[in-house]
């Protein structure tokens, strides 16, 4: 089995900041066209439900369709799509995911995930719970397996499924011939419901860890929880979110990461971690001491509880004032961020690519244009020169990256 470090990329709309904007569809294949002649293993499709007004000027495509737009012009790396399993029907996800593996003969991956926004457009006046919405995945994951396996093992034999449950009824069988492929299905909740659901049902997970030990933290509760579930000696696939700035120097580096996040406002970036904590900051001075008495119970943060566990911990950890906390816990959403020059940031992935706690990464390209190039043309050829991004040769060994490890 494979131990290669697996490599994918996430691309982001950019800020609205005058800088060139790259968001039409002939940029984000490029983008594909370019992490594919890098080496990389997969190119990781982003969703969100609600309207951002940061992000909604600039073109924002609907992951399935631009998915399949995608597979048919790359050859080799796997594209992963992101589906609300709250928000979604699984006999629709099973046809479209279907068709995405028809079009590119398998190379389809999707992150199911349970949403923590936009209940309103669909009708609901508030978000389920966390538990809730978790018991709906792990069934909803269930059907879609059933769904794209309701053929038979001969793909010629189609049989009803007649799946019911409190949250789904699903008849089936698929009304498309399956592909033959394994569907790869990944997960990215960090809270122990989140966890768990992974440990059953996940094929790669998506990992935030800004540093070394809450990665291993996070592989620690994974592998408790696999031990408990899984009986064939795998594991999902960990990849870990890292965002990297890289500058001519490394304060030249440093100037962009302060440029970039300046892109967003104070009153932005706040909006976004009163969303996650639940709470409402508006009156506090951003000098101020964080107010850790408004606080409220974990149990009690019903869209991000994964998210504010981490914030809660990083709280405790530091004494902070309210806009030291806004500006650490809004830099590409609790993901890694490594600064620096081109070689000091190959130096640092490669050090975290030996850590026992991560199989790969999500790369997630910078929000400005002009400091994607620096990725692409600086960093991957550095991390080929000392052996961390080998890229694989074929459609196959590139989908083998992400078979599961065995412990």
């Amino acid at each position: 089995m494979t131990t290669q470090t697996v490599f994918t990329v996430l691309p982001s709309p950019p800020f609205a900041d005058g800088s060139e904007a790259r968001d039409s569809y002939a940029d984000t294949l490029a983008l594909a066209r370019r992490a594919e002649e890098s080496g990389l293993d997969g190119f990781f499709l982003a969703d969100s439900l609600d309207y951002d007004p940061s992000f909604s000027s600039h073109t924002r495509f609907e992951p399935v369709s631009l998915a399949a737009a995608l597979l048919s012009s790359i050859e080799r790396i796997n594209v992963i799509t992101t589906i609300s399993t709250t928000f979604s029907h699984p006999y629709h996800v099973a046809r479209s995911l279907t068709s995405l593996a028809h079009i590119g003969d398998g190379r389809i991956g999707v992150n199911l995930v349970t949403s923590f926004g936009g209940e309103q457009n669909f009708g609901l006046t508030e978000l389920p719970s966390p538990d809730e919405r978790y018991a709906r995945a792990e069934e909803f994951i269930d059907v879609v397996d059933q769904l794209w396996r309701s053929w038979g093992p001969d793909s010629q034999s189609p049989a009803s499924i007649d799946y019911s449950s409190d949250y789904l009824k699903v008849r089936g069988p698929l009304s498309i011939k399956p592909h033959p492929a394994e569907l790869m299905v990944g997960q990215s909740g960090q809270s122990p419901a989140g966890i768990e659901l992974a440990a059953k049902v996940a094929q790669f997970v998506f990992t935030a860890a800004q540093l070394d030990h809450l990665q291993q933290r996070y592989f620690d509760a994974l592998s408790r929880s696999v031990s408990k579930v899984r009986t064939d000696g795998t594991r999902p696939t960990i990849l870990s979110g890292l965002a990297p700035i890289i500058g001519g120097t490394a304060e030249e580096a440093w100037e962009h990461e302060q440029t970039m996040w300046g892109a967003l406002t104070y009153e932005e970036q706040l909006r976004r971690v009163e969303e996650v904590l639940n709470i409402d900051l508006s009156d506090v001075n951003p000098g101020d001491s964080f107010p850790r008495e408004r606080l409220l119970p974990i149990e009690a943060v019903v869209r991000r509880p994964g998210r504010a566990a981490s914030i809660y911990e990083f709280i405790e950890r530091n004494d902070l004032t309210l806009g030291e906390l806004v500006r650490t816990q809004t830099r590409h959403n609790g993901h890694r961020t490594v600064v620096g020059t081109a070689d000091q940031v190959a130096d640092e992935i490669s050090r975290i690519a030996g850590l026992p706690s991560l199989d790969g990464f999500i790369i997630l390209l910078p929000k400005r244009s002009e400091l994607v190039d620096s990725v692409f043309d600086e960093l991957f050829p550095r991390l080929r020169d000392r052996g961390v991004l080998v890229p694989a040769t074929t459609s196959e060994a590139t989908r083998a990256r992400f078979t599961r490890r065995v412990q």
